[in-house]
This record gives C-alpha cells, structure tokens and sequence, in this order.
C-alpha cells in the first residue's frame, strides 16, 4: 500500500471518529440532571362574571333574601369548581399541560443527552463499565416514580370547606322604606330588594388555589431531585472513579 494511501485511510478514521469529551464535562452534565424538575408556571385566575348583583339594580336584585344569599353560594361554588379544575390540570398526572408531563419532557430531554455524552467515554477496554452506568439512564424508574409522588401530593393540597369561602360573601340591601312612616313605611317594607358581591370569596379561592399548587410544585420538586439523586447521580458518580482508574481512557 502507498504512502498516499496510508495517509488518506488515516484521514478517513479521524473524520469518522466520535469527537472527544472530557470525563469531567460528563460529570458536570450528570451533576445538572438533577435540575431539570418542573418549572411550569401555575397563576390562577378566576372568572368574575356574575361575581357581583347590586341591590339597586331592579333588573338584577333578588325580591327574597334567601334566594339572594343561595345565588351567591351558588356562584362560590362555581369558582370553587373552576378552581379545582385548574388545579387538577396541573396536578393531574393525565394531562398535557401538568407539572409531571413538564418534568418527563425536560428530564428525557436531558437523559438523552447525558446517553449520548456518555456514549462518547465508550472505548474498547471500559465498555463493561459504560454499559454498566447506560444502565442507570434508564427513564422508566424516574417516571414511575415521579407519578406516585404526583398521586401522593394530590391528596394533599387541595381547597378549604366551601364554607370558607361562603364567609367572605358581602351582601346588600336596598330598602325603600327607609326614609318612610306609618302604613306607607310597612308596604315599601315588601320591595326591599337583596345583593351581594363575591369578589373577595374569589380571590380567597385563586390565593388558596394559587398557594396549594405552588406548595405542590416546590414539593414535587424537591422529592424528585432526591430520587434522581440517589437512582441515578450517586450510584454514577461512584463509577466515573472506575472510569477514570481504566488506563486506556480515550486521550485528548
């Protein structure tokens, strides 16, 4: 074979050879996994229409103080329900848009990336070790894991007694008998019209619902840099000592 030959097969094999990373870029990119837990934001806002009837407005007031007062319970429960809702798309592990679906994404995001990272220490005498540690950057176990703990906390935030909330209920009356007298006085009596604002009921209920998810998240995430701490990185960082001990470790 030429000397022109051997030059252009030696071309050749530095082309198609894996670029080189240094083990302790590695270890830093391990390190990082643990950093890649939910980050999604979670503002809570209610809808406010009908939140408010004005014992004034003839078209709107309730003629029974009763009724008035159950409508106004009736539109508490129907932001404690919306609430809910939306609280349960975050939490929830089925839905697209819930903390446990941000965290799979970015944590398989950042697995691939360590596999590939890790794929690049791969030389022909510490392939035992490599497979050994590929064996910890398997998704599965954090993700079942991940969806228990969301199951978990789930049961545990959630809001208060809607009887909480019907306490924060502000209610008005219109009473045209007011500036009357005699017989007049008790007939305009029976026009006394009713109202009350819900306003403040809803924003007790998003605070509430606001601080639950935020209590959740930070908990979820917490837990999960623990597990992905003891799974993955410890057991890992023990290895990349084995590693580096091998004395054919690809040189720069």
């Amino acid at each position: 074979m030429s000397e022109e030959s051997n030059l252009l097969m030696r071309q050749e094999e530095t082309t198609t050879a894996k670029p080189f990373i240094p083990i302790e870029d590695f270890a830093y990119w391990l390190r990082d996994l643990g950093k890649c837990t939910s980050y999604r934001g979670s503002y809570v806002s209610l809808n406010r229409a009908g939140a408010d009837v004005l014992a004034a407005d003839a078209d709107k007031a309730f003629q029974s103080n009763v009724k008035c007062q159950d409508m106004a319970q009736n539109r508490v429960d129907q932001a404690i329900c919306e609430a809910k809702q939306k609280m349960e798309t975050c939490i929830s592990t089925a839905g697209n848009s819930s903390f446990f679906q941000e965290f799979r994404q970015r944590f398989d995001y950042r697995l691939d990336s360590l596999r590939e990272k890790l794929d690049l220490l791969r030389t022909p005498e510490n392939t035992a070790i490599v497979d050994e540690m590929a064996d910890y950057l398997m998704a599965s176990e954090i993700h079942r894991k991940a969806k228990a703990i969301c199951d978990d906390l789930s049961e545990r935030y959630s809001l208060q007694a809607a009887s909480v909330y019907y306490g924060e209920i502000s209610y008005n009356a219109w009473d045209p008998s007011e500036f009357e007298t005699g017989i007049v006085k008790l007939v305009a009596k029976c026009f006394t019209r009713y109202g009350f604002s819900c306003y403040e009921a809803i924003q007790a209920i998003e605070k509430d619902a606001q601080s639950a998810l935020d209590r959740f998240q930070a908990d979820f995430n917490t837990q999960m840099q623990e597990e992905i701490l003891s799974c993955i990185i410890e057991p890992m960082q023990r290895m990349i000592s084995r590693l580096r001990d091998t004395k054919t470790m690809r040189s720069k």
